[in-house]
């Protein structure tokens, strides 16, 4: 049975819902506490300061801050600890809080280990924002969705919701649903349509049964042509893993890197070290679009060589940010009335929709580098990937060509499109596995329909269902691991998505040319848009 605690994969995961923005009409006269981004550098900048914030760090404990202010890469300030109550299916500071004790010295929190950031506030008949999420970049979506309210941002169009990108797969834990995977990210054409293979920390049988529920994203239409739960007998002591091309992977201990740097400096090791919620992401700061640099933002990474393999595995745990998303969304609103035109163009012209994937996969997508030979020689790059929740990469390395103890690598992508949890490397033999797909029982949607002949198989018969509906999938529970094994879940999930285009309305070229014709444009549109929202969360415009 799993555990509810703050250190269980199902709290974990319920901590790191993002892209969940309400918009809810003030309470007049009221005082309360309102959630804000986990960006308490901006907050604090605020004129006057606030008196004291209330924030949530990775590991889920809670603390009032009094006279709290900004030292370097920490929130410094008077605190005492507030008492959580852990709730199932979710989690909530207990109202009143029970008798704060006040220290007499200050105590420091490290601005990276803050995953939320509360104010207690009176709230004049202004529209609140609730924020929950992972990562400093929830923030500046919530900026740009927020400002856009009363004025036109770059991207134009309605800006107003931080909503999930891809389809949503919920695990029955025995208690309640768990957010295990956020499936097929950046298959937003029907051209990029893939499998994505991931797995399902929260899963567990009961009365012989596995239990699942694919809900659709938000603003979107989402086309599933596959669902099918794999069944993962293996040593206890490994970890299991799909590598770029679904091939199913048994790591071991990999090695941890000695050393993590980004392009700005900051020593990200701790971050990296270990899969504990603790994401390494960009600085926000805004940025120059003349200058390269300002355009990618890189970890480098060094590793001992783990044995004498030339053939490696560099394993990940990383996703895509809430901005990366809600910019794709920016970028279909800036289409206007030609979204459709758009859209069918690129289902109808190879051509077209080949230019356009390589773009992406130079700025969006994640792209792994070794040091060879006194130069970064590219490896290979990471699609996909989502905001909802993280998900675990094993991508091979070449290091045929590279002489010496020390590994280097180098991963990157335009600024504050990606977090990263955890970065090792491994090199040892993998044990064997044994694989055996599900047979799925039934698949029901909210109105009672079978939709299995849908998703049995990958054959163009696809499943389309619209925000706000799902499916809920059943399949056969195998019997139990042999004495000595244990077993994971994964999830094989195939199809692509749209994005709900607004219909009317004339496009924005400035912003569709830099996206569709321009060298480093994705970037440019990328760097203008924090810029812009990072002024409007700090008051600027």
């Amino acid at each position: 049975m799993s555990s509810s605690g703050p250190s269980s994969p199902t709290f974990t995961r319920l901590l790191r819902i993002v892209a969940c923005l309400v918009l809810a009409a003030g309470m007049a006269g009221c005082t309360a506490w309102k959630k804000e981004p986990a960006t308490a550098d901006a907050i604090l900048s605020r004129q006057p300061p606030p008196k004291k914030v209330r924030i949530t760090l990775a590991d889920s404990s809670c603390f009032e801050v009094k006279h709290p202010r900004i030292q370097g890469d920490s929130l410094v300030g008077t605190a005492g600890r507030l008492v959580i109550v852990i709730a199932r299916g979710g989690w909530r500071p207990e109202e009143p809080i029970t008798k704060v004790r006040w220290g007499q010295s200050d105590t420091t929190f490290a601005l990276s280990d803050i995953r939320q950031v509360e104010l207690n506030r009176v709230d004049g008949g202004r529209t609140a924002i609730l924020i929950v999420g992972v990562g400093a970049a929830v923030a500046i979506v919530a900026a740009s969705a927020a400002s856009s309210m009363g004025s036109t941002s770059f991207g134009g169009g309605d800006n107003s919701g931080m909503a999930g990108s891809c389809p949503m797969l919920y695990s029955w834990d025995g208690h309640g649903w768990v957010l295990d995977s956020g499936t097929y990210g950046g298959a937003f054409l029907r051209p990029f349509a893939y499998s994505d293979i991931d797995r399902l920390e929260s899963l567990s049988a009961r009365n012989g049964e596995l239990r699942l529920r694919l809900d659709a994203g938000d603003q979107e239409t989402d086309y599933v042509d596959e669902l099918s739960v794999l069944a993962v007998d293996h040593d206890p002591s490994y970890t299991i893993a799909a590598d770029l091309d679904g091939a199913i992977h048994a790591i071991r201990a990999p090695r941890a890197p000695i050393t993590a740097r980004d392009n700005r400096g900051r020593d990200a090791l701790r971050l990296v070290m270990s899969p504990d919620g603790r994401f390494w992401e960009s600085a926000l700061v805004e940025g120059d679009t003349a200058r390269v640099e300002d355009l990618r933002d890189d970890l480098v990474l060094a590793f001992r060589r783990p044995g004498q393999d030339p053939k490696v595995h560099l394993v990940l745990r990383a996703q895509k940010t809430v901005w990366a998303a809600h910019l794709m969304r920016l970028f279909v609103q800036s289409l206007g009335a030609g979204a459709s035109d758009w859209y069918a163009r690129m289902e109808s012209d190879p051509a077209a929709v080949s230019r356009f994937r390589s773009r992406l996969e130079s700025e969006i997508d994640l792209g792994i580098s070794i040091w060879q030979g006194g130069r970064w020689v590219r490896q290979t790059s990471v699609w996909g990937g989502a905001p909802e929740a993280a998900k675990d990469y094993v991508i091979p390395l070449d290091l045929s060509k590279i002489e010496g103890d020390e590994i280097r690598v180098r991963i990157e992508s335009t600024p504050s499109f990606w977090l990263i949890d955890w970065a090792a490397l491994d090199g040892a033999a993998e044990a064997p596995v044994t694989v055996r797909e599900l047979e799925m029982e039934s698949a029901i949607d909210l109105k009672g329909r079978d939709r299995r002949a849908e998703l049995l198989e990958r054959d163009g018969n696809d499943l389309a269902i619209e925000s706000g509906e799902s499916v809920h999938a059943t399949f056969a529970s195998p019997p139990p691991p042999l004495p000595g094994m244990t077993r994971s879940y994964l999830s094989r999930v195939g199809g692509w998505y749209r994005f709900h285009g607004p219909g009317s309305g004339a496009a924005d070229t400035t912003f569709t040319r830099l996206v569709l014709h321009q060298a480093g444009g994705i970037a440019k549109c990328a760097v203008l848009e924090r810029n812009r929202a990072l002024r409007a969360f700090s008051g600027l415009d």
